[in-house]
């Protein structure tokens, strides 16, 4: 499927939980220097799905980075994978800076960075959180996030197109 002028994903069957796996070993690599830890809740079956891999792992590496960024050294990040029938689902839990309610209304819209000087700490360019939002309607899901300030941030991913392995 592709977005007019601007990504491609191409739809495969894969092992979820295989590919989680290895994104989590990179992942550390982000998170230690802050030495961060990750906690992570997910079924002991294979999942699998009709997505495009690395695309998922695209997305996975900037939501994961995004909360490693904001958060405190010594913190956690909490990775949460449930199923049903055909869906997947990833929740994502920091205890981070946290987002406003004014700025969550536009995390989503290309190049937006908060005006806050935590947030301005950190470098960016605006475009993760959109380009993220694109590439999970593409495999027609849905993504959401909640925060409050200074107490952290949840983004609730669900991709469709959960398989039964040949």
């Amino acid at each position: 499927m592709t977005c007019p002028g601007l990504m491609v994903v191409e739809f495969m069957p894969f092992d979820f939980s295989e590919m989680f796996g290895e994104f989590i070993i990179g992942a550390r690599t982000m998170t230690d220097e802050k030495r961060q830890s990750f906690v992570i809740e997910m079924p002991d079956d294979p999942i699998w799905l009709d997505a495009d891999r690395s695309r998922l792992v695209q997305i996975l590496n900037n939501l994961a980075s995004n909360a490693s960024k904001y958060s405190a050294e010594e913190s956690t990040i909490t990775l949460e994978i449930t199923t049903d029938a055909d869906e997947l689902t990833i929740e994502i839990r920091d205890n981070g800076i946290g987002i406003s309610e004014d700025d969550l209304k536009q995390v989503f819209e290309p190049f937006f960075r908060s005006k806050s000087i935590a947030t301005r700490q950190e470098l960016g360019t605006g475009l993760g959180l959109s380009v993220v939002k694109s590439l999970v309607e593409l495999h027609s899901g849905s993504i959401e996030i909640t925060s409050e300030l200074d107490r952290g941030t949840q983004v609730l991913l669900k991709i469709p197109r959960i398989i039964q392995p040949q």
